[in-house]
């Protein structure tokens, strides 16, 4: 994953800066529809939350696991009422499937996929060093260290002022 890092400098507040990037969770919908789970397959981040909601006429339920009658214990909604709703946050990655106890057997299965979350980079100023003070007016290079452990960065922008 490329990304774009910026800075806005000001002044003599350039050394130490260190910047990390923060993700947040996010919530993905999964609609319980007569005897369907829309949609059905969804990919989501560690610490990601799944909501599903019954918009449909019957009683649904969203049970962990593969083959029903048996959950496998992760996660089970009970009863799901129409117009009712069911949530479990996701703190491990891996493949998930699911089913409603009441209809696998019309197909009404899913998958939530769970992937590592990504981390956020880091960037810092290389040059000018920690400490390093210049009398005005001074010409100096402004140089960034930038790194991602699970992707590139491919740009870092400094601006000054507004």
């Amino acid at each position: 994953m490329k990304r774009l890092c910026r800075f806005v400098l000001s002044g003599l507040c350039l050394a130490g800066l260190t910047v990390p990037l923060q993700m947040r969770a996010a919530t993905t919908v999964v609609k319980m529809v007569d005897f369907a789970f829309q949609p059905a397959n969804v990919t989501i981040n560690v610490g990601d939350t799944v909501t599903w909601t019954n918009v449909g006429a019957i009683t649904h339920t969203a049970t962990s696991g593969g083959s029903p009658p048996a959950s496998d214990g992760l996660w089970d909604s009970g009863n799901v009422s129409p117009g009712g709703s069911f949530s479990h946050t996701f703190t491990a990655a891996g493949t998930f499937p699911y089913f409603c106890i009441y209809h696998y057997a019309m197909g009404m299965t899913g998958v939530i996929t769970v992937q590592t979350a990504n981390t956020a980079p880091t960037v810092s100023l290389a040059n000018p060093t920690n400490g390093a003070s210049y009398l005005s007016p001074a010409n100096f290079t402004i140089q960034a260290a930038a790194a991602d452990s699970d992707g590139t960065v491919s740009q870092v922008q400094f601006f000054d002022g507004t």
